[in-house]
């Protein structure tokens, strides 16, 4: 799967910022890119992708950074895209090893790990009552995979398999609302397109909220607490443009884009305890 500019590799840390683009903080300090970040619901940790030499993604960790004392731990290795549950009891995230890839459950604490659905199953997202997860994937049943992700939804205790898009190019990143009706997510048609849409959780619905004629490739949708708002990264399709790249926010319909930080990527709103 195509990864955003390149960021990814190197030394890219976790930061907290507020919705104004004040108060900077820097949460990690260990070296390796970093991405894939999730709150816990009391605020109080985030979970996320970690990849320690900077140089390999595909061989990534989970880790989770406490942000009282900046102590981070790591839950497990060779794996991605972990994400908190509403009620904190579990992170779901993809295990990419070769003998045990699929969509796993753990307690933050590591315990209690065991997976849910064998497959490609990237970047789930829960939705609010915990019962559901929305994730990439390139196909069921494994085996089966082709360069077309959509996008599925899945019950905890891995029944219920649905597919909710189905549509030539990339549909992955999907981010639940907390009201539980719609689910906003990126779609690439191409290499060089990336766009935000919004469809109704059951796949119905569908609609692009971002202008394609922009010449930015945006990603990684991220609902605000109250759902009136979505984050999202930005960058230029062409290097040499002149489109403003960086963190915005936007009204879910599309309306009222404003620019936060002109650098960062993969933002999430700090949830309300």
């Amino acid at each position: 799967m195509k990864q955003p500019n390149g960021t990814l590799l190197g030394d890219v840390d976790v930061f907290t910022v507020g919705v104004d683009g004040s108060n900077v903080r820097r949460l990690t300090s260990s070296g390796g890119g970093k991405a894939s970040y999730s709150w816990s619901p009391d605020g109080r940790h985030v979970v996320f992708r970690w990849d320690p030499s900077g140089t390999d993604w595909n061989r990534s960790d989970v880790a989770i950074v406490t942000v009282a004392d900046l102590k981070v731990s790591t839950l497990a290795h060779e794996a991605w895209s972990p994400a908190w549950s509403p009620l904190g009891d579990w992170i779901a995230y993809y295990s990419a090893a070769a003998d045990s890839y699929g969509l796993y459950l753990i307690r933050p604490d590591g315990s209690a790990k065991h997976q849910i659905l064998a497959g490609d199953a990237e970047y789930p997202a829960w939705s609010p009552d915990g019962r559901r997860l929305a994730f990439m994937s390139l196909g069921f049943p494994p085996g089966s995979s082709s360069a077309d992700y959509e996008i599925y939804v899945v019950d905890v205790d891995g029944g219920n398999l649905q597919r909710l898009t189905n549509v030539i190019g990339e549909d992955g990143w999907p981010a639940w609302s907390h009201d539980g009706t719609r689910i906003a997510y990126t779609r690439m048609p191409t290499e060089v397109e990336s766009e935000i849409h919004v469809m109704a959780a059951d796949g119905q619905y569908d609609h692009l909220i971002t202008d394609p004629n922009d010449g930015l490739e945006e990603y990684s949708p991220n609902w605000s607490p109250n759902d009136l708002y979505l984050a999202y990264h930005g960058y230029p399709e062409d290097e040499s443009s002149t489109a403003v790249r960086g963190l915005f926010v936007m009204r879910p319909d599309g309306s009222g884009r404003l620019l936060i930080r002109s650098d960062g990527f993969e933002p999430v709103w700090q949830p309300v305890p």
